[in-house]
């Protein structure tokens, strides 16, 4: 089981009927919505004028129902994880994860002078340090490379972004 399932269980583990009813309650306020929408779409088909009209006033009216059905939807599938009904994919990464990726010190992955310079690995021999690295992020004077430490990590070690997030957490 992945971490973040496992954690979310953890805080839901004294409250599952709690969670069940907020899963039924999602669920039937975007069932109830999305009939809506069709209703709504029934409606503008039979009324517009033209498909220029059409459009115009399908972005208006359904365009903001989809949205919060969309949001609906999301809350739903968090709620099915947390009552094991959906499983996590293996590879799914979390946003406090790449959060804690990009906070991993370059520091730690590149020797830096006080002025905060370093050799720059992705092109040849630098007589002068010309990658410079601040709050995280990094930049080449010479080559021109740019980026934070996850890009750092995939390119020097030719990862995958999950693998440079479980490279750097």
């Amino acid at each position: 089981m992945l971490e973040a399932q496992e954690a979310a269980q953890q805080i839901y583990q004294e409250a599952p009927e709690v969670v069940t009813e907020i899963l039924e309650e999602k669920s039937s306020e975007a069932a109830e919505l999305k009939r809506q929408i069709k209703e709504k779409i029934r409606n503008l088909k039979k009324y517009s004028k033209d498909e220029e009209d059409y459009d115009f006033w399908r972005e208006m009216i359904v365009g903001p129902m989809a949205e919060t059905l969309q949001g609906l939807r999301q809350a739903i599938y968090k709620m099915e994880v947390l009552t094991g009904k959906k499983k996590l994919p293996k590879d799914h990464v979390t946003p406090q994860q790449i959060e804690m990726a990009k906070a991993f010190p370059f520091k730690n992955l590149i020797e830096i002078n006080k002025g905060g310079f370093a050799r720059c690995p992705f092109h040849g021999t630098d007589k002068t340090p010309s990658f410079f690295t601040r709050k995280n992020y990094g930049h080449c004077f010479s080559c021109g490379w740019s980026g934070d430490t996850i890009r750092f990590v995939r390119q020097l070690h030719k990862l995958s972004f999950r693998e440079a997030i479980d490279y750097l957490t």
